[in-house]
């Protein structure tokens, strides 16, 4: 029972003339708390909605304007293969002028084929074989990946 209705079974009762109402305590914070599980059906059927949106988002566009996914993933490019002594292939990822490694969505590379790239390169600047700073002027004529 809530506070009106509590106030409105002694205000209509007879025997009551004079009630002061007493407010209740706060009890928000136990009532709006989110249960770890609360609702499982209504988060899946959003994520199917969105999921359906996206495909057919994706459907709508061109051919050749379609994502085509990561280039450094075995089923799209097998003979490409991720190493720190590959300096020409890491240099591709990292800023000409400031050394910095490009993010995944000026690459478009999935979550892992990005981490283990900006592993191989730390781990090639850390072993000397790849500026820091900037990159090595003789793979500034190279072909943009993306």
């Amino acid at each position: 029972m809530n506070y009106q209705s509590i106030a409105k079974l002694f205000i209509n009762s007879p025997k009551i003339k004079s009630f002061v109402p007493v407010q209740l305590f706060h009890q928000s914070s136990v009532v709006n708390k989110k249960k770890k599980y609360h609702d499982v059906y209504t988060t899946i059927h959003v994520h199917k909605e969105k999921m359906k949106a996206l495909e057919a988002r994706y459907e709508r566009l061109d051919v050749e304007d379609r994502p085509t996914g990561c280039l450094l993933c075995p089923h799209r490019n097998p003979e490409i293969e991720l190493d720190y002594k590959n300096v020409r292939l890491l240099s591709q990822f990292v800023s000409p002028h400031t050394g910095k490694i490009y993010g995944s969505r000026i690459t478009g590379l999935c979550p892992n084929k990005q981490r283990e790239l900006a592993q191989n390169i730390r781990r090639a600047r850390k072993v000397g074989l790849m500026p820091v700073t900037m990159k090595y002027f003789d793979y500034h004529s190279d072909p943009k990946l993306f």
